[in-house]
Formats: C-alpha cells, sequence, structure tokens
C-alpha cells in the first residue's frame, strides 16, 4: 500500500477514515446493518482537510468485496494532490 504525503494545504499529517461507525444500512453489501465500511477517504489531522471518496464496490456475480481496492484509490487520489 502506498504512503500518504503529507497534507498539500498545511504540511500536516494525514490519515484515512471510513464510515464503518455511521448506523447506516449495509443490506446493498449483505453485511446486515453496520460494523463494515462503504467507503473511505483522507483528511489532514491538523487542517482537517479532506480528500475524494473512494466507494467500495461488491461484485455481486462473484460475491467478492474491493475494499482493499478503494482504500488504496483514497490513498492514491490523495496523494495526487499534494506538493
Amino acid at each position: 500500500m502506498n504512503e500518504l504525503k503529507p497534507c498539500p494545504f498545511c504540511g500536516g499529517e494525514a490519515d484515512v477514515m471510513d464510515n464503518s461507525n455511521e448506523q447506516v444500512s449495509y443490506r446493498a453489501f449483505g453485511y446486515g446493518t453496520r460494523g463494515y465500511p462503504t467507503w473511505y477517504r483522507c483528511y489532514c489531522k491538523n487542517c482537517g482537510s479532506v480528500g475524494a471518496t473512494a466507494r467500495i464496490e461488491k461484485d455481486c456475480q462473484n460475491n467478492t468485496t474491493y475494499e482493499r481496492w478503494a482504500k488504496e484509490q483514497a490513498i492514491d487520489m490523495w496523494n495526487r494532490r499534494s506538493k
């Protein structure tokens, strides 16, 4: 997995967040009601700047969820906008 670059605005440390703590329905993903993320995005711990959202896709034919791919995609999108 790629390492997160510093924030392009303030140079602060970046991190990855997901929505696994939100109380939303995950029935479309076949998981039940909570505890599994449906998206990832990166943010700056210092200034709060937020990167683009990478949604987790599910292939219903193969019953495969592309969670790792979505996390890597969020990191790649953040790193592209860094200095």
